[in-house]
């Protein structure tokens, strides 16, 4: 019995080192194998008969993975904040190449330099055609540097959306594997099969869905694992819950997550209606719509502060100018109908001129008595300033200059005689200058018009679909006001649909929720008013095929603790980026002498003219000075980003955006390699845990080279001792 009890456990020793010999083997050859980990044959001695207690061998009792389980779960959190920090610096580092840094020729900052520097070059020689074709060359150099960066930044979005469809279907590839292998390893787990290389593809598909998303796990008592996010929606139970995205066809501006531009992540075909997006704390797509919704858009909307900034400071001083030869038409920028309400203050002066620029008769205008009390329309306008006397001829002006609406919907102004030159400007001091009441925004009014703009954008034509505050208000932000303001709704060509003026005077409301609530109570209004989640305003037409529009009418709607007007206090814009579509305007790139550089000679005169006056003179400088000026002229910019809201000139200010970009730039960086030192750090653990050592297992291969022979050894003597005992008993 004692022989055959040996030769037995010989066998068993025989057998787990045939067992052992195939561990070591397979852990060397997966050695280099991502993800895989060391497996240990888990050896117990073979007992027969409970009550004695004899050995009987060696058996193998599984064949366990080297796993460190709170070191692997450290390292799958850490893949997820990697994984974020990883996307947001790839895509942070492009927008680099876009605007370049301060220090770079062709950065943004110096091409808006070498714009001051050309308007400076024409203030010594305004009537020198070399220096107005350099000046517009420069200026479009710089628009189209605007134009082109902004573009990028919505494309940049674009390519951020797609990509979050892409992890979203890498996600549910990996949602599928695993729920396969649960199925293989919980039927191994039942049967005793060995389960450490399928632990270890299950494993490798969570690290997946890690670094994708958040997630936490747990196992059941059977090896399954349930997988959730780390706020708990499950994605792996019995089955798998797929995640579904899908990416838009067009990006720009306008288009927001916050305004339903975007599609929400949400899980396929379930009936939770969910709205995954922002519930992600890490994780590659985290980074992605962080990028999208937060990072690009504040780059985008920074960038749009210097475009609209640009815009509206250059063309304000040179619709107070004319160029020489003075024009004989001008045609504005701003969309406008004749049933329009306008009024302004102040006065301007239509001069008829010469082709050298000489009076040849004038009109002061008063547009307090014009227009007010009013608002009266555009027609209204447009009749009473054709119909003014002209101080020296004693005509109709439209017998000699001509206001009317275009084709196209703009203020024209014309010459009638073919010699005949003209120029709008100031009336003599001290008469007030020139003020529109209407747009809330108190521009001249050449300005309001656009009747000689420097730079166009295409905003200007049509009416925006929504209008957003900048301003953060609440619900409860206090709100009492004086005055009426109008809420419009317009077609595509900008008349009027339906309408509600609500007079703040009379309003009982004294909170921005009253005056929200009335808007949207506001009979036969298509128009929501509603405060999103980011503290914004928002004015938004029912039908995405109409516009809206505001209207201050007279007196205009102010709130009362501030002293701003409505438009004002809200802080309302336009969400139609002008960057992507800032020109300088056609008739100065096909004739740069028309350039205003001077403006009109608005001194009082006295009748009879014995002596030439002249009107614009070829050596005026003055705008173009004035242009100069503008760029170090400290002006508002509102918070974006991380730049807070500041007075600054529109140099700094794209200094400052540049700055900005490059410390955006660092901190992902920063973050991203902090976050690889921590995760490298992790992984080295790791591996010291569950990797293989090749010297370890060749070691180990020695002592199962040994047992085997020992073993084999036990054998041949107990196979002699058998052949001696045979003979005996022969």
């Amino acid at each position: 019995m004692s022989l055959t009890l040996a030769l037995r456990s010989a066998l068993t020793g025989i057998s787990v080192s045939q067992v052992a010999l195939n561990v070591a083997s397979s852990n060397i050859t997966n050695a280099n194998t991502p993800g895989y980990t060391r497996k240990v044959a888990d050896l117990t001695t073979q007992v027969l008969g409970a009550e004695n207690g004899l050995g009987g061998g060696v058996s193998v009792a599984s064949i366990s993975r080297q796993v460190n389980q709170s070191l692997q779960l450290e390292m799958r959190s850490q893949t997820s904040v990697l994984a974020g920090d990883n996307v947001r610096m790839d895509f942070v580092q492009r927008t680099e190449q876009i605007f370049g840094n301060v220090n770079d020729n062709s950065s943004l900052t110096n091409t808006i330099t070498d714009l001051t520097n050309s308007f400076a070059n024409l203030a010594l020689q305004p009537a020198d055609p070399i220096r107005q074709t350099e000046l517009v060359n420069i200026a479009r150099d710089l628009a189209s540097q605007i134009g082109s960066a902004s573009g990028t930044i919505q494309g940049l979005r674009k390519d951020v959306d797609q990509e979050i469809a892409v992890s979203v279907e890498e996600v549910n590839t990996a949602l599928d594997a695993i729920v396969q292998l649960n199925e293989k390893i919980t039927r191994n787990t039942i049967t005793g099969a060995p389960t450490g290389d399928l632990e270890d593809q299950r494993d490798q598909a969570i690290a997946v869905v890690a670094s994708q998303l958040d997630v936490r796990l747990f196992s059941r008592n059977n090896n399954e694992v349930v997988l959730y996010t780390s706020n708990g929606y499950k994605l792996v139970d019995s089955d798998a819950q797929h995640l579904e995205y899908k990416p838009v066809a067009s990006i720009d501006p306008t288009v927001t997550y916050i305004d339903g531009g975007f599609n929400a992540i949400t899980f396929e075909n379930s009936s939770l209606n969910t709205d995954l997006t922002n519930s992600f704390r890490a994780g590659r797509i985290k980074g992605l719509v962080d990028l999208r919704d937060n990072i690009l858009p504040s780059m985008g909307e920074q960038l749009e502060n210097i475009s609209h900034t640009l815009h509206d400071l250059v063309n304000s001083v040179h619709n107070q100018g004319t160029s020489y030869p003075p024009p004989s038409i001008l045609t504005g920028t701003r969309g406008i109908n004749a049933t329009d309400p306008f009024y302004a203050e102040g006065n301007i002066r239509v001069a008829v001129l010469d082709t050298s620029g000489n009076y040849e008769d004038y009109v002061d205008i008063d547009l307090n008595a014009l227009t007010q009390p009013g608002p009266t329309t555009i027609n209204d306008l447009i009749t009473g300033l054709n119909s003014q006397t002209t101080a020296i001829g004693g005509v109709q002006l439209d017998t000699l200059v001509e206001f009317s609406i275009s084709s196209d919907g703009k203020l024209k102004v014309a010459a009638i005689n073919t010699n005949d030159r003209f120029a709008i400007g100031n009336a003599p001091s001290p008469a007030a200058a020139s003020v529109e009441r209407v747009s809330g925004q108190d521009q001249g009014f050449s300005e309001y018009f656009g009747l000689n703009d420097f730079f166009t954008s295409n905003v200007r034509e049509t009416n925006p679909e929504r209008l957003i505050g900048r301003t953060t208000v609440s619900s409860s932000t206090a709100f009492t006001g004086t005055g009426t303001v109008r809420f419009g709704v317009t077609n595509a060509n900008g008349t009027v649909l339906n309408s509600y003026d609500l007079n703040l005077t009379t309003f009982a409301g004294t909170t921005v929720g009253d005056v929200v609530n009335a808007i949207n109570a506001a009979p036969g209004l298509s128009m929501t008013a509603s405060i999103g989640s980011d503290g914004r305003l928002r004015l938004v037409a029912d039908n995405s095929d109409e516009s809206v529009e505001l209207t201050l009418l007279n007196p205009a709607a102010n709130e009362t603790s501030t002293g701003k007007n409505f438009v004002k206090f809200f802080d309302f814009q336009d969400p139609r980026y002008t960057a992507t579509s800032l020109r300088v305007r056609e008739n100065l790139v096909a004739n740069p002498q028309e350039v205003a550089s001077g403006k009109l000679n608005n001194q009082t005169i006295t009748l009879p003219i014995t002596t030439p006056i002249t009107g614009v003179a070829p050596g005026d400088a003055s705008i173009a000075q004035s242009l100069v000026d503008v760029f170090n002229k400290a002006v508002e910019f509102p918070k974006v980003g991380d730049i807070s809201g500041i007075r600054s000139s529109l140099t700094s200010y794209a200094s400052l955006f540049l700055s900005s970009n490059a410390r955006t730039n660092a901190r992902f960086e920063d973050a991203f390699r902090s976050q690889q030192s921590l995760f490298d750090e992790l992984s080295l653990r790791n591996s010291s845990v569950s990797g293989v050592d090749i010297e370890s297992e060749m070691a180990s291969l020695t002592l199962i080279e040994s047992a085997y022979n020992a073993s084999s050894q036990v054998i041949r003597v107990t196979n002699q001792m058998f052949d001696q005992l045979e003979r005996l008993l022969g």
